[in-house]
């Protein structure tokens, strides 16, 4: 029997090896037992699961053993440990008790590779963690979506497991991480072939550059301060074309353009720019920079972001979320109001109002759009706004019916209303004589020259818009009977 356990266990090592398999043997005048302990890679199926599609995904599960050799495998099994954190706990007892049926199953042969080789294989289907079939939920678009989900669907309730999806993803990374780094990269900026150890590779994109053209790329930008740029050098990536579904059940239009992605997080542009051993204290300097630069692009994405008026400070500043109003300058503690940027004037003051007619025409123009009016009710006063309004509006009456009744004189310009009678007109401010159809000067010895010479263009209008220019004496009864 100690041969059959000394050759299973070589047998194991050559397949293993150190780290997967570690094991030792304890001899005593009464006893011999070999105590190990086996890393099993459970293989998920090669078309990946629907947390993540994938080419392979490999899950650890250790088993320790001990091995009482005199009794071993003739009598009985080996004494068996199974542990995996990222299993549900349910999935992990279900999997225990798998592994003691195997066992009890098959006295009289070697079964650590038995063993093994069940968790690698054949375990995953057995728990009963991956389905075939698409989700409930899922069931009435199956048509549609039978294409672009994998055929292999894990059902894990991230609360309930957490662990489990966690371990998957982080596994995932890892996985695609070794293989990345081993392989040869074609950098999409010089078009030569790197080693991927070498290579740097954005996320979700995918696309990859060597090390060295990311440096490049990222010094010139951030020296000139197109903290923007910082992110993937593709075309793709910096403007992509929506379309689909934006995440919250609507769909975008198939022209709109999404924007850029954020910048890259300080601590990935360090790890670029500092990853050749030569760095020297340009790169360390251009890391600061970007820090420097970061903060203030994440500072003016803030929707509350205003500027302290006073000229020899202008620092920027962020209205609290709970004010309606009211700003305090961080470097210089001035009080201010966030909309008109004077000194403070308190909540119960309203801003002034710089150009009627602008803001009037802003507030009858947002119309069903109560946010904005709300806005403006909260920066100038709701019955401010409306009275506003409603003195422009009469003001316009006036106007219009000022340039249809009215004209200015020449020489005070007072406006000089004609209720009856001829163009002539006097204006009894400065007694100036002057056309009421074009407001030119007349002649007071003789105003009636303007409107009978010929050529000009008041010729024949002495009566031009009065009751008289339609006169017919022949049709006045009053002078008919005569």
């Amino acid at each position: 029997m100690e041969n059959e356990v000394t050759d299973e266990l070589v047998a194991l090592d050559s397949i293993y090896g150190a780290p997967e398999f570690v094991y030792t043997e304890n001899h005593s005048s009464n006893s011999h037992m070999a105590t190990g302990r086996i890393l099993v890679h459970m293989e998920l199926p090669s078309g990946g699961v629907n947390i993540r599609t994938l080419s392979s995904l490999n899950s650890t599960t250790t088993v320790s053993n001990e091995i009482y050799v005199q009794n071993y495998p003739s009598e009985t099994g080996p004494s068996v440990v199974v542990a995996a954190d990222w299993l549900p706990i349910d999935a992990l007892h279900s999997l225990r008790t798998q592994i003691t049926e195997i066992i009890a199953e098959n006295i009289g042969s070697p079964q650590l590779f038995i063993l093994a080789q069940y968790i690698q294989h054949d375990a995953l289907n057995s728990l009963e963690l991956l389905s075939t079939e698409l989700s409930p939920s899922s069931s009435a678009s199956s048509s549609s979506l039978s294409h672009s989900l994998p055929s292999n669907i894990l059902f894990l309730d991230h609360q309930k497991y957490p662990k489990s999806i966690d371990y998957f993803l982080a596994a995932a990374d890892q996985h695609d991480a070794e293989i990345f780094v081993h392989s040869t990269i074609t950098c999409a900026i010089c078009q030569e072939p790197k080693i991927g150890a070498n290579c740097f590779r954005f996320n979700p994109c995918l696309h990859a550059y060597c090390l060295s053209c990311l440096n490049d790329y990222f010094t010139i930008h951030i020296k000139e301060g197109n903290v923007s740029q910082v992110t993937c050098p593709h075309e793709g990536c910096k403007r992509r074309r929506g379309g689909g579904s934006n995440g919250d059940g609507n769909h975008n239009n198939n022209n709109k353009v999404v924007l850029a992605a954020p910048p890259l997080p300080l601590s990935t542009v360090t790890k670029i720019l500092l990853s050749s051993d030569s760095a020297s204290n340009s790169e360390a300097f251009l890391v600061v920079r970007y820090g420097y630069l970061l903060e203030q692009y994440a500072l003016l994405q803030q929707p509350n972001l205003t500027y302290c008026p006073r000229k020899s400070c202008n620092a920027p500043t962020l209205k609290d979320a709970e004010e309606e109003k009211l700003c305090v300058c961080p470097k210089c503690t001035y009080a201010f109001c966030y909309f008109c940027n004077r000194s403070w004037h308190g909540y119960a003051a309203y801003c002034q109002i710089r150009h009627l007619e602008t803001i009037a025409s802003e507030y009858v123009a947002a119309g069903g759009d109560s946010d904005k009016r709300r806005i403006m009710e909260l920066r100038y006063g709701k019955k401010v706004l409306e009275k506003v309004v409603r003195e422009i509006e009469e003001d316009a009456l006036n106007r219009g019916w000022f340039k249809d009744n009215a004209q200015s004189c020449p020489n005070c310009t007072c406006l000089v209303e004609r209720s009856e009678g001829c163009c002539h007109m006097t204006c009894k401010v400065c007694d100036t004589h002057f056309c009421f159809v074009c407001g030119e000067r007349l002649n007071p010895a003789n105003p009636y020259l303007h409107f009978n010479t010929k050529g000009t263009s008041c010729y024949g209008k002495l009566f031009e818009g009065s009751n008289a220019e339609n006169y017919d004496p022949l049709a006045d009864p009053l002078l008919m009977n005569i």
